[in-house]
């Protein structure tokens, strides 16, 4: 079963293919993003703050795992820093990374949702199957 997830991660990393999901994955996917209330880290922006669940961070991204254990400064006060990105360009990549859906909106030529350069080099994201 491991070596079928990993040819699955690698499959879809290498071809960027799109996957069918059921419509109600996403929706709870899109349930527990809306929810202000279960959000339990904050992270600090370069103009304002983005509240997120510790569970999607740790689940998309290793360093973040790691920020977010318990030995980290991070993992005990659940703030994290990353004035690199704005706090719409943060709030974009985390949508984005627990739903998929990219807005036409975020399409648009000039969107304020794009991230700058500097953002993506600070944020890595694993592919989970």
């Amino acid at each position: 079963r491991r070596k079928e997830l990993e040819t699955l991660r690698n499959s879809l990393a290498a071809k960027q293919e799109a996957v069918s999901v059921h419509p109600g994955t996403l929706l709870f996917w899109q349930k527990l993003c809306d929810d202000e209330e279960a959000k339990d880290v904050v992270i600090e922006t370069a103009d304002g703050v983005v509240r997120t669940h510790s569970l999607m961070l740790r689940t998309i991204s290793d360093p973040l795992k790691a920020m977010l254990s318990h030995s980290m400064l991070e993992g005990t006060t659940k703030k994290i820093r990353m004035p690199e990105c704005t706090a719409s360009q943060l709030s974009f990549f985390l949508r984005v990374a627990s739903t998929g859906i990219i807005s036409d909106q975020d399409r648009s030529p000039g969107s304020q949702h794009q991230p700058s350069s500097r953002c993506d080099d600070k944020i890595e994201v694993q592919v989970v199957a």
